[in-house]
């Protein structure tokens, strides 16, 4: 929960471990709640410079992973 609470420098360290959790793990999910203009001003500012920090964004669908379908057995 990047934004509580919703204040510029607790959204900016919650951005920053985001990012490590990232790089930590492969990938991060980040949520955020009502779109407040500190939270819109900081997100933007993030996520126009995460490309050069090495990261990209990506929807959560990219994050999901199919269950693993076993193999038909002819009878």
């Amino acid at each position: 929960m990047v934004d509580e609470p919703a204040t510029r420098s607790e959204i900016e360290l919650k951005l920053a471990k985001l990012e490590a959790l990232a790089r930590e793990h492969g990938a991060a999910l980040g949520y955020a709640g009502e779109a407040s203009p500190v939270l819109v001003d900081r997100v933007a500012a993030w996520a126009g410079g995460v490309e050069s920090r090495g990261l990209v964004l990506a929807p959560v669908t990219a994050m999901l992973r199919r269950p693993e379908v076993e193999p038909t057995r002819a009878r």
